[in-house]
Order: structure tokens, then C-alpha cells, then sequence
């Protein structure tokens, strides 16, 4: 189910997805077959020559949000930046240390007009600097794999949770920071752009949602109590939680989680270590 190495950028991916927890805080790299996927780095750096398509930004907490790293990582790599409406503002007016190009806005856009983008999309050509806005229900296409930005209930500015689906059909959840709400068990939602104009309702939103089931949910939060309600509520494949130190208070967060959640298998990422689902 998961693989010992320490480079998650290159390694390769032929279906499912590939995840490794790559800071100390919330920071993980999502792959699929053809796309590559920072979600909220900071306190870290992105090896040079890394394939990156998109980095991802739930909410502007300074453990989840460092707008300089962003830029850098986006000069160094041409992937594009997602984030909540407030913070690709910030970007896109250059409270960074680089220049970034206008922020392309995406609300009330069909995701059908705004095709894929990232690197991949530009070989042999420097990438543009792009910046995207997203809010809840909107999607992004990146060849096959698709990130759609969802509910997160938490105390921050336009936050968000994300789930990603790979062209092969696996759906790994990233709920972010947000607390559990009884809805997650409708989860996946994989939203037509007809939803994202015409949702104006709970029934709306339910009848046009997509449900398959979850197979992966990275958590990376630090209640362990709302982890595993989100676990139950979700009711994955698979759980991923990041390693606690010292080991002992890491053991003690295992046993926690797995008597809450005894029958969804739940497994402590090291840093850097990538999990592979399916297992190959």
C-alpha cells in the first residue's frame, strides 16, 4: 500500500495516485498519472527540476499560507497557483517578492472554458504565471485529473477543502483544517459546470453530485477527535495522518485513531515517505 523513498516528484505513476507529507505542517504533494499537485507549502523547498502542475492553497493561516514560497516555487517550476479569491488577490497585486501575472477569475466560469493548464501544458515554451481563484464547487482539469474546491468549515478567510480525482477514477479527499459537518458523507462531489450555474439549494447540490466513494482521505489535522469523525463520516479506503513525534506521543495518536475509526485502516505518513493506492 505504501513505498519507502523520498522523492514523490519523480516517482512514477501509471495508475491511482501516489501522496507523501513533505514539510512539517501540512504540506503534501499529490500525482497521478498526469498531473502533480503541491497543496499548502511552507517552511520547505521543491527540488529545481521537479514536474509540478499545480500549487494549492486552502486558507492564510501561516502554517498553511507563505505567499513568498508560493511565488518562488511558481518562478521556478511554472505551476499554476490555486487559492481562495482573498489570497490569489494578494498575489496577483504582488505581495510577493516577484511579479505575478493578472489573476484569472474563475467564479461563475464553466471549467469547460478555462481548459487544462500547468506545465504540461506548455512544453518547450516558458509557462505564464498563473493564479486562479477558486470557491466552493469549482473545478479545475488538469489532462485527466480534476481538483475541485469543496466546503471547509473553519475560522479562517474563504477557506477551502479539496478533493482530487485521477483519470482513472480514484478520489483522494483533502479536508484541510475544517471541522467535521454532516454532510461530508455525501462526498465525492464531482461537479458539472450546469451544477456550478445553476446550484441554488442543498437538494440541488446533492441530486447533481457524484457519489462513488472516497478512497483516499488525507488528513492533516491536529484534533484527533474530529479526524476520526471525519473517518467515519467520509468512510474511506484508506486514512492517511502524518507521524507525530515524539514515537510515543505518535503510538498514542495511532491507538487513538485506529479505536475510533477500528474498521477503516489508518496509517502515519513519515515526511517524504509516499503512499501509493492502489498498492502496487
Amino acid at each position: 500500500m505504501n513505498k519507502v523513498t523520498n522523492d514523490i516528484y519523480h516517482t512514477r505513476v501509471s495508475h491511482g495516485v501516489a501522496l507523501a507529507w513533505v514539510n512539517s505542517y501540512s504540506a503534501v504533494v499529490v500525482k497521478t498519472s498526469d498531473a502533480t499537485m503541491l497543496f499548502d507549502p511552507v517552511g520547505m523547498e521543491v527540488p529545481a527540476d521537479s514536474p509540478l502542475d499545480l500549487i494549492v492553497v486552502s486558507h492564510g493561516h501561516s502554517d498553511h499560507w507563505e505567499p513568498k514560497l508560493v511565488a518562488r516555487i511558481q518562478a521556478s517550476t511554472g505551476a499554476t497557483v490555486a487559492a481562495p479569491p482573498a489570497l490569489a488577490e494578494r498575489l496577483r497585486v504582488g505581495g510577493t517578492e516577484s511579479p505575478l501575472a493578472p489573476l484569472l477569475e474563475r467564479g461563475g466560469t464553466r471549467h469547460s472554458d478555462v481548459g487544462s493548464i500547468g506545465a504540461s501544458t506548455f512544453q518547450g515554451q516558458n509557462p505564464p504565471f498563473d493564479i486562479v481563484s477558486m470557491v466552493p464547487g469549482e473545478e479545475i482539469p488538469i489532462g485527466g485529473t480534476t481538483l475541485t474546491a469543496l466546503r471547509c468549515d473553519h475560522a479562517a478567510v474563504e477557506p477551502l477543502a479539496f478533493q482530487v480525482h485521477s483519470p482513472d477514477g480514484v478520489t483522494v479527499y483533502l479536508p484541510g483544517d475544517t471541522t467535521p459537518f454532516p454532510e461530508m458523507g455525501h462526498l465525492p462531489h464531482i461537479y458539472s459546470a450546469e451544477t456550478l450555474h445553476k446550484q441554488d439549494s442543498a437538494e440541488t447540490f446533492h441530486n447533481h453530485s457524484h457519489e462513488s466513494g472516497v478512497d483516499v482521505l488525507c488528513w492533516m489535522g491536529t484534533a484527533l477527535t474530529d479526524g476520526a469523525e471525519i473517518a467515519k463520516l467520509v468512510q474511506p479506503k484508506a486514512f492517511l495522518g502524518y507521524a507525530i513525534a515524539p514515537p510515543a506521543a505518535g503510538e498514542r495518536a495511532y491507538g487513538i485513531l485506529t479505536r475510533l475509526t477500528p474498521d477503516i485502516p489508518f496509517q502515519a505518513l513519515d515526511r517524504r515517505q509516499v503512499f501509493l493506492w492502489p498498492g502496487y
